[in-house]
């Protein structure tokens, strides 16, 4: 079944594109199967973003690996001389079969999912022959080094006899060795046989862990067949595990299981880009797949460049880029491919993070980020996300090119829509204030047809001017600045920018007449968090984990107090700050310790109001017998379906869309706004799954109004 996907056009007259570039680009990969994740979804969705962008059509022509031999499709791909660039195929062996046809034909291949470390070994120093995901013998270390830490003391691994699980197998030994784990054997297996006699052997000689590389249905068999026989042996999968065949395939006995897989880097603001989209988070390989035909489609800007360079020379030109790094995002992606036509080479950035390659073979990028997860009732849940690379690699030479025209080659491109400048200093990623603003961000950029400035402060504490855009020539419609800790920095850009509607979220009053600032008063929502905590408390022991003392955490700690002692005079309520400056925000392995100090010490029930460093608490949470969390910011029950009880949540998206579209319609007023319970700025999300706790607070709603205002007004 060839599957032509059609471009998605629009007219879109702010931009004006130098060129009118067509880009014909090859897709292989299944629809369906085993191997089937959102591939042709991805797809899609990144191509309609991009031409709304201007950066020309991009057609892709797919064919259905599912349905279609793969040496047939591949056959197609190389007798139309209009693709230069395929997306595919899914796995290793389809790699194998077809990579040296593409490299005799001088066509890239760039597929988003196919781990084997013979790639890289026996294609990579072709230029043709390229993925965006790293080798299995990094997912192999990172597995040894999680079962190490939680006190394993032997494992085995069981793997599908080819190419794919071939990498495991040979470095399963040494990675344990170096974890201090003792590896007792690795099977291979194949689908003729019958495994269950494996499987006996295997769970004889009592392995803690067996890890298993195979596909889900496979993955799933093995699942069902351990847990029947009630055996103490644990179950690690590996990225091939985890689809939704073995969702289904294994049922109940999914419960539990766990393993890794490669993912988005979560601080680039892909999860909540997808979860707008599509409203539901992405499949591993989401972002990696968008990010391959990131890479092709640069790949043929650069051929269009410069038409000399072979088709292989001009992709590892781009990688090498380093004139000036673009955001993962359409608008950066556009821009950069805009310089690539223009003879630059930019710093590509992709959602998989940096897009920088080995300088030996230039197949592998040089970090992966790996998602450890766990199947929690019947959904592929993230327990921690971890960053992944192979100690034997090295970054690529860097190409920088004559930076003196940059400027005036990027403003020479006619780009009409107003800007905004959305300056943070916390990570995104965090599931919750930072990605919760950053959403309201996106929503205002899409409904307004506005280009967005992001300055991000955190790494190096530069606060560089917010309203003009050097690269581009633009002044910012308005700026929006995230946390109270901006207050400096937004009266700064206030003085020397009057005229400019300077809005900062989450922040006291400030001295300034033209600034306005949104504050929360988290006191009621955090009160009635208390109240339930109170009621819901076996051990009358509960307890907050702050990311740092300060003003726009004691609405939060002291509304939570209140309610709980008025739900129960007699509750014991700790609090302890993670640091003493905004760190406490980004620390979610010492979340997770301080968490389990506490679950020891008798706490039950935990308020988290910490940010980032709040995801280690839940972490922590789902490996206890009975600690509950309440989150903070957004709705977070999704993170930990059976130990987030509620959340009390920050309504920023609605109000980032708000504040900045009163600005931009000409309706800025400055002075303080509050959000509270009364006007929507903040809520209590109950997760359903814990019964109707809703009735408890009803019940005890306007109580906790007239608290928040009795503590609002002193």
């Amino acid at each position: 079944m060839i599957l032509l996907i059609p471009a998605v056009t629009g007219d879109y007259p702010e931009i004006e594109s130098p060129t009118t570039d067509q880009y014909r680009i090859g897709v292989l990969l299944p629809a369906s199967g085993d191997s089937a994740m959102d591939f042709y979804e991805t797809l899609n969705w990144t191509v309609a973003g991009l031409e709304k962008e201007g950066v020309g059509t991009i057609e892709l022509v797919g064919i259905d690996t599912s349905t279609v031999p793969l040496k047939e499709a591949a056959l197609k791909m190389l007798a139309d001389p209009d693709i230069r660039v395929v997306i595919g195929p899914a796995t290793s062996d389809e790699v194998f079969q077809i990579a040296p046809d593409f490299i005799a034909a001088k066509k890239i291949l760039i597929t988003p999912s196919a781990t084997s470390g013979e790639i890289a070994d026996l294609f990579g120093e072709s230029g043709y022959i390229w993925r965006t995901t790293g080798g299995d013998r990094i997912q192999t270390q990172l597995i040894m080094d999680l079962v190490a830490e939680r006190g394993t003391h032997t494992v085995s691994l069981m793997y599908e006899n080819n190419t794919y699980g071939k990498t495991f197998a040979d470095w399963a030994e040494y990675y344990a060795n170096e974890s201090g784990v003792v590896h007792i054997e690795s099977v291979p297996f194949s689908h003729e046989l019958n495994i269950s006699s494996l499987l006996n052997n295997i769970i004889s000689k009592k392995p803690d862990y067996l890890i298993v590389a195979a596909r889900g249905s496979i993955a799933a068999e093995i699942a069902r067949f351990v847990k029947a026989q009630n055996s103490t042996v644990q179950l690690f999968f590996t990225d091939a595990g985890r689809s939704d065949t073995f969702l289904t395939t294994a049922g109940e006995y999914a419960e539990g299981a766990e393993g890794v897989s490669p993912t988005a880097d979560k601080k680039t603001g892909f999860f909540v880009s997808y979860q707008k989209a599509f409203g539901k988070m992405p499949s591993d390989y989401a972002a990696l797949t968008r990010d391959a035909l990131i890479l092709g489609i640069a790949a043929l800007a650069r051929i269009e460049a410069n038409p000399s360079e072979e088709p292989g020379e001009s992709l590892t030109s781009v990688v090498q880029g380093s004139d000036m790094v673009t955001p993962w995002d359409d608008q950066g992606t556009a821009q950069a491919i805009r310089m690539i036509r223009g003879g630059y080479l930019p710093d590509l950035s992709g959602a998989s993070g940096t897009l920088d390659y080995d300088t030996r073979t230039g197949t592998d990028p040089l970090t992966t980020w790996y998602v450890h997860w766990r199947v929690e009732e019947g959904e592929f849940l993230a327990d921690s996300y971890i960053s992944g690379s192979r100690e034997d690699r090295k970054e690529t030479d860097k190409i920088k090119q004559p930076m003196q025209d940059l400027s005036a080659f990027l403003n020479n491109i006619e780009d009409k829509r107003a800007e905004i400048s959305f300056v943070y200093n916390g990570e995104k990623g965090d599931f919750g204030f930072t990605d919760q603003a950053y959403l309201g961000i996106l929503r205002i950029r899409d409904d307004f047809n506005l280009t967005v400035h992001e300055i991000y402060t955190g790494d190096t504490g530069e606060e560089p001017d917010p309203v003009f855009n050097p690269l581009t020539g633009k002044k910012a419609s308005a700026v929006l600045m995230l946390g109270s800790y901006m207050a400096e920095y937004a009266e700064r850009v206030a003085e020397e920018y009057p005229a400019i509607p300077v809005i900062v979220i989450d922040a006291d009053p400030m001295s300034l007449p033209h600034i306005r600032t949104a504050s929360f008063s988290m006191y009621g929502a955090s009160y009635l968090a208390g109240r339930l905590a109170g009621d819901l408390t076996k051990t009358g022991q509960i307890a907050v984990i702050a990311g740092r003392k300060a003003q726009v955490i004691d609405s939060f700690t002291d509304g939570f107090i209140k309610g709980a002692i008025d739900e129960d005079p007699t509750i014991v309520v700790n609090i302890t700050y993670i640091a003493d400056d905004n760190s406490g925000y980004q620390q979610p392995e010492k979340g997770a310790t301080i968490a389990m100090d506490m679950y020891r010490n008798g706490t039950d029930i935990i308020f988290t109001v910490a940010g980032a460093s709040g995801l280690g608490a839940i972490s922590a949470a789902k490996k206890s017998q009975d600690l509950k969390i309440i989150g903070v910011d957004s709705d977070q029950s999704y993170l930990g379906p059976g130990v987030v009880i509620a959340s009390v949540v920050k309504n920023l998206d609605p109000v980032v869309y708000w504040e900045l579209s009163e600005a931009l319609n000409g309706r800025f007023t400055p002075g303080l706004v509050v959000y509270n319970l009364t006007n929507d700025g903040s809520s209590l999300a109950i997760n359903p799954r814990f019964g109707d706790l809703s009735k408890i607070i009803e019940s005890k709603m306007n109580k906790a109004v007239q608290q928040e205002i009795k503590a609002e007004s002193t």
